[in-house]
């Protein structure tokens, strides 16, 4: 069965399933910035960071929960919505890479961060390596204020952004297109 946390809940845990062995065919290789770190400590930084943002005023609601999956696995996925109709739909996962309970510690093997105006279509997302189009870490463009459905795909070697990141980037995005937006939303 899943099971959804909080940082609160997870202090609470005495047991997280063990790291699972396996192969992927686009395995993420990660630096100190996405390396691991105790679930605890990662969800202390999501409710933080999520926090910081909300009483910023564009986001106005985090969807996002956290599941253990019960593989060696931690799903977080969920909407968070922002102004101006934006929304990011995160799906991420975790791998427990050693130890157990709430200090278990994690690093993401796979993620999606998909920036969208509700009703209107996608911005932008990114996305980490997988097998049926890409084994670099992406980012699709949507010219969205112009009906881009398909967009375009740029691969990268570099690091790939944190939510906070991404979130950012939508609030700059937004900025800077919030009359176009407005027009389109019938506004």
């Amino acid at each position: 069965a899943l099971r959804c946390v909080s940082a609160l809940d997870a202090a609470r845990w005495t047991t997280l399933p063990r790291s699972r062995s396996g192969s992927y065919s686009c395995e993420l290789v990660t630096g100190n910035r996405h390396g691991p770190q105790p679930f605890n400590r990662y969800l202390e930084t999501h409710e933080t960071f999520m926090g910081q943002l909300l009483r910023g005023g564009f986001v106005l609601h985090d969807g996002v929960a956290f599941e253990d999956l019960g593989d060696g696995t931690i799903q977080a996925s969920g909407i968070i919505r922002c102004e101006g109709c934006i929304c990011v739909d995160v799906f991420k996962l975790l791998r427990i890479v050693g130890g157990s309970g709430a200090t278990a510690e994690v690093e993401t093997f796979a993620y999606s961060y998909n920036v969208f105006i509700e009703g209107i279509g996608n911005v932008f997302r990114y996305c980490s390596p997988h097998p049926d189009h890409a084994c670099l870490h992406h980012r699709h463009a949507y010219d969205v204020l112009n009906g881009d459905k398909s967009g375009e795909r740029n691969e990268s070697n570099e690091d790939w952004p944190h939510l906070s990141e991404v979130i950012n980037e939508a609030q700059a995005w937004h900025e800077t297109n919030a009359e176009a937006v407005a027009l389109l939303l019938g506004h």
